[in-house]
Formats: structure tokens, C-alpha cells, sequence
């Protein structure tokens, strides 16, 4: 079974975390923070419901 990543912004699902990162860049841009220790923090907009990736 392959792993699905989810944008939690939008319904779009993708096969591969790297489109899910361009879409994310593309399509929601500013909602995506690149913390200090090089991690990718996603701000949700529901913060008591978040979604998965």
C-alpha cells in the first residue's frame, strides 16, 4: 500500500511529500514556516481540529 500525503488545507491528496511541499508553496503560500532546526512547521487554521498531512 502506497502512503498518501493530504493537504491539510485543501482536499488534494499526492502520492509524493515533495509535490505535497510544491502545492503547498504554490497554492498556500505564507501558511508554511520553516522552523530554526529545519523542519516544516504548517499553520493550521483550526488549531482544535487540526487535519493529518
Amino acid at each position: 500500500m502506497t502512503e498518501t500525503a493530504q493537504c491539510p488545507f485543501c482536499e488534494l491528496r499526492f502520492s509524493a511529500r515533495w509535490e505535497l511541499k510544491l502545492h503547498l508553496d504554490a497554492e498556500h503560500e505564507g501558511r508554511v514556516r520553516d522552523k530554526d532546526d529545519a523542519h516544516v512547521a504548517i499553520e493550521e487554521n483550526d488549531p482544535d481540529n487540526p487535519k493529518p498531512l
